[in-house]
């Protein structure tokens, strides 16, 4: 696709913001506690009551129904109203924009113009949306809302489903299963476009974003999955670390995770779902994401004629890059990955529910100890979450970043990783950082993409 520049979308460059001078100063360890503290503090439990007035839809009797318990102190029935209906007209605003944006880039055929300026419309709106969260932040102190709407399940009703004496086995996505290319767009960075197919295991619909470099053929694909709660999909302006690959002739690949940005059920928040039904939860979004990452590693191969893909991504994308080569090792090698990147990863995947300052922060343990769970029966699930070695692929072909401050991912279980899966000291790169820091500091330290870069790339 040829159009002059005046036609391209403008995306953020590397230098926007974070990825300039202040990024240089948030990268730091003093960071990560603040940011413990601000989501445990305000992120959480505003987006609690933001999914609960999304639900509720202008409704406030139902809003504080949705809220998940009874509001410690109960606001007036005016501040409710102010924090209600802006939302609820963001929502109807975004899902206007979200039925043109179908409609012009899956459906009726349009221009190239008329795309762009539904991607900026979209954008727009979706970015409204996700701010709206603005609007409940004054409730928070009075109402004293969750951070998450627990639904933890019962020992004996996990047992039901999940036996530890028997092997988890994941079957590969069946060679009928294609996903649906949207039309594409040129930007500043290259050119756009989307990805989307009914989910296998989920039943909802799984989307991806693909960014791919000017005037290279064929090139390799790195498919790099977000961590938690991490929507940026959804949001405008946020400078992307990984999108540094597309000046090395990389097609870089965004899958969204089941339960985030678009796949985003009703009435809850980004990866809020997997955390209120751990340890259920948790097992389930790893099962679907590997089939997922399967069928969209078939597509990137065929898509340029067999050249290398690498499976990658950050803290809870990366759990999931390591569940899903472990498991697919019995798989067609078209449905595998050639190289894996790990950032702040453990392999101690199945205790994090107890072992992480992050589920701390929205109260996980106490929600699993008040359903009559221990971190002992937790473990005996490990298994389905765990790997257990050797390296499902050559360890030269696998690298890893590890904050040694980390206490989201804790590095020692990053290190554990390291040593089972025996990867070479130079593929594994270490920060005096924690886990946030360590994430923005892949903006301008950026040595684990160089390498996976190498790698894709033939030296």
């Amino acid at each position: 696709m040829t159009v002059a520049n005046s036609e391209r979308l403008i995306r953020p460059q590397r230098g926007a913001f974070l990825g300039g001078p202040i990024g240089r100063i948030v990268a730091r360890p003093w960071f990560d506690p603040v940011m413990l503290w601000s989501l445990r503090r305000q992120a959480f439990p505003s987006s609690r009551l933001w999914a609960a007035a999304l639900a509720a839809e202008g409704d406030r009797d139902r809003f504080l129904a949705e809220i998940g318990r009874a509001p410690a102190r109960m606001p007036s029935r005016s501040a409710l109203q102010r924090a209600v209906q802006p939302i609820a007209a963001a929502n109807d605003a975004f899902r206007t924009a979200d039925r043109a944006w179908l409609e012009g880039f899956f459906g009726v055929d349009t221009t190239q113009g008329r795309l762009i300026d539904l991607e900026r419309a979209w954008r727009h709106a979706s970015h409204s949306r996700f701010a709206s969260r603005r609007h409940v932040v004054p409730l928070v102190r009075s109402i004293r809302p969750p951070s998450v709407r627990f639904a933890i399940p019962g020992i004996d009703d996990v047992a039901a489903r999940f036996d530890p004496a028997k092997p988890l086995r994941i079957e590969p996505p069946a060679a009928t299963m294609r996903l649906e290319t949207s039309r594409r767009i040129a930007t500043n960075l290259g050119t756009e476009y989307w990805l989307r197919a009914p989910s296998p295991m989920s039943g909802d619909t799984f989307w991806v974003h693909v960014y791919e470099p000017d005037n290279v053929e064929n090139p390799p694909t790195a498919i790099l999955c977000h961590g938690l709660g991490v929507e940026t999909e959804m949001m405008n302006g946020v400078v992307d670390s990984t999108l540094c690959l597309l000046r090395r002739g990389i097609r870089v690949v965004h899958p969204s995770a089941p339960g985030h940005n678009r796949r985003c059920a009703p009435g809850w928040y980004g990866g809020e779902q997997m955390l209120a039904t751990q340890p259920i939860g948790a097992i389930e979004m790893l099962q679907a994401a590997s089939v997922e990452l399967g069928m969209l590693i078939r597509w990137a191969r065929a898509a340029s004629h067999g050249a290398p893909v690498a499976l990658g991504g950050t803290s809870l994308g990366a759990l999931t890059t390591q569940f899903m080569a472990d498991r697919s090792r019995d798989w067609p090698g078209e449905c595998r990955p050639d190289f894996l990147l790990l950032a702040t990863s453990s392999a101690l995947a199945g205790t994090l529910s107890y072992d992480s300052s992050l589920a701390a922060a929205v109260g996980l343990p106490a929600a699993l100890t008040a359903q009559g769970w221990t971190r002992e029966t937790l473990a005996r699930l490990a298994s389905f979450t765990d790997p257990a070695g050797p390296a499902p692929l050559q360890p030269e072909r696998i690298f890893m970043l590890l904050g040694s401050r980390d206490t989201v991912t804790p590095y020692d279980g990053g290190v554990v990783l390291a040593k089972l899966w025996d990867l070479p000291v130079a593929n594994v790169f270490l920060a005096d950082r924690g886990h946030f820091s360590a994430a923005i500091g892949l903006l301008f330290d950026a040595g684990p993409y160089d390498a996976l870069a190498d790698a894709l790339c033939g030296g």
